[in-house]
């Protein structure tokens, strides 16, 4: 059985609409997004997912860089209050993009922190710009928040 996965923040954006000088695209998740986008993080909640998106067209080629900024404001459990907490997380990317997909299943890869990502494909002359927000906005979350102050108490005493 086949399953249809759609991603929980879809933006398409035509490659097509990027005219030679660029252009500003602004995105922001509606509350439903927002809800799923929770889901998928494993977070309490989203309260709010907003991206700029800067499209460049360097002189002589056809396929556009993207220098991508967002904010996004989540509500966490601290693990070790258990109180709720709030963050709010403000990053930017950058992005180049590939009529086709450029990686190969079977090869071996190996980066560093500091490598380029590798190109975005593009799907008949679209890509999903919710979605490469919505990863980049992923890595950037915090698996194990901690309230300001908090602590953990370590104590070298065991009773039985």
């Amino acid at each position: 059985m086949i399953t249809k996965i759609t991603p929980e923040f879809f933006h398409l954006i035509s490659i097509l609409d990027i005219e030679a000088d660029g252009i500003e695209i602004n995105i922001s998740a509606n509350s439903l997004e927002c809800d799923a986008l929770a889901k998928r993080f494993s977070v309490k909640h989203v309260q709010r997912l907003s991206a700029k998106l800067i499209f460049s067209k360097p002189k002589g080629e056809s396929l556009p860089k993207l220098e991508a900024r967002y904010i996004a404001e989540i509500s966490q459990i601290c693990v070790l209050t258990l109180e709720p907490m709030t963050s709010i997380i403000e990053s930017k990317f950058f992005c180049t993009f590939a009529e086709k997909d450029v990686s190969n299943i079977d090869e071996e890869i190996v980066f560093t922190v500091n490598d380029v990502d590798p190109p975005e494909f593009i799907n008949n002359g679209f890509f999903d710009a919710g979605e490469l927000v919505s990863e980049h906005l992923l890595l950037e979350i915090d698996p194990f928040p901690r309230v300001v102050g908090s602590e953990l108490c370590q104590s070298s005493t065991f009773s039985t």
